[in-house]
């Protein structure tokens, strides 16, 4: 890689007193990790976790890291004035960070984080949280474990009272196949996920914070189950707090 290429930084790390170490998520390498010498001396501007850069990738070394060579800024999606969606961008960068391995391509989920992070910035807050639930609910579809969410897994039937979410089963099953617990997903918060109806702007704001963000939890640890990752999503106890 020796041509300039566009990054979205995930995650940065501090690296003696000058550097940084970027996680970064590029359509055409996928996840690659790149120290960016005396970027802290920068008089401009400083890479951080949701920022949209170009870079060059000059060299390998021997850890398996890239030194970046000229890198310059082209967007970053902050969320100064909103704690929520802050919240939200960092959780979805995380679990990111959770499942992919290095340099595994995905042109699909780098087009996936731009349509996430462009609707998180012109979205409200109650749907905010919606484009996070879909983010989780979209990475899983991309690579390849699709939660089926227009009726039971198990009788086929449309959900009338509510369902539970099951990962062996990838997707809802009803009141009626699951007699003995409570469904944890309204009928309405299913008709949400799967065709972004009734509004999350009426809806979310009717839910509990506690729903909220078991809706959330139980999402991510349906991917959890498939993927098997162990690295927790700190950012989640932040959101917990502000929902």
């Amino acid at each position: 890689m020796d041509k300039p290429i566009q990054a979205l930084v995930l995650h940065r790390i501090r690296y003696g007193e000058t550097s940084l170490i970027l996680k970064l998520f590029t359509e055409k390498y996928g996840l690659i990790s790149g120290m960016l010498k005396g970027a802290m001396n920068s008089k401009k501007w400083i890479p951080e976790s949701g920022a949209i850069i170009q870079t060059v990738p000059i060299r390998r070394r021997e850890e398996g890291m890239y030194t970046l060579g000229s890198t310059e800024y082209e967007y970053h999606y902050g969320f100064t004035n909103s704690l929520m969606k802050s919240a939200i961008r960092d959780s979805a960068l995380e679990l990111s960070l959770a499942v992919l391995h290095e340099e595994d391509p995905h042109t699909e989920l780098y087009t996936l984080f731009g349509k996430f992070l462009h609707n998180l910035e012109q979205c409200s807050e109650p749907a905010a949280l919606f484009s996070l639930w879909l983010f989780i609910l979209r990475f899983g579809d991309a690579l390849g474990v699709s939660v089926e969410r227009t009726g039971c897994v198990i009788c086929g039937e449309p959900f009338l009272e509510g369902g539970e979410l099951l990962p062996e089963q990838g997707g809802f099953s009803c009141g009626n196949c699951r007699p003995k617990k409570s469904p944890l997903f309204s009928r309405e918060v299913i008709s949400l996920l799967a065709t972004g109806k009734p509004s999350p702007d009426i809806l979310i704001p009717t839910l509990l914070p506690r729903e909220r963000y078991g809706i959330t939890l139980l999402l991510i640890e349906n991917l959890r189950s498939h993927f098997s990752f162990h690295r927790e999503i700190h950012s989640l106890d932040f959101l917990k707090e502000i929902l």
